[in-house]
């Protein structure tokens, strides 16, 4: 049995406080290639637990939505999004996750102060 693996290459420009950052990241999948490219520009240890893609509607029009839950410096959050490309979907859950996880540890630490 002949088993292929197709490396992905994702680039990503961000402008973030004035600054562009290319980050670039390879994966088995194209969605894997894109959860690494982000996963770099994140500090902090993220694990992917569960990733799900599912059919929203019918037809031509219909929208992928992807689910993502992640543990993010030991803390789990959930990510969701929806569009007609799945991988613009899937890339979306994961920053959103990320932003959950990022206004939850803030208001822990508004709480504690």
């Amino acid at each position: 049995m002949v088993q292929k693996i197709y490396q992905q290459l994702q680039r990503l420009f961000l402008t973030s406080e004035g600054l562009e950052k290319t980050v670039v990241a390879t994966g088995s999948g194209s969605v894997e290639a894109i959860f690494n490219t982000l996963e770099q520009l994140v500090q902090g240890d993220i694990h992917v637990v569960d990733y799900r893609v599912k059919l929203v509607g019918k037809g031509r029009d219909a929208l992928g939505e992807a689910v993502i839950n992640i543990r993010y410096d030991g803390m789990s959050t959930t990510g969701r999004n929806s569009s007609q490309d799945v991988l613009e979907a899937s890339a979306k859950a994961y920053l959103n996750a990320i932003n959950r996880h990022l206004i939850q540890a803030s208001l822990r630490t508004q709480s504690v102060s």
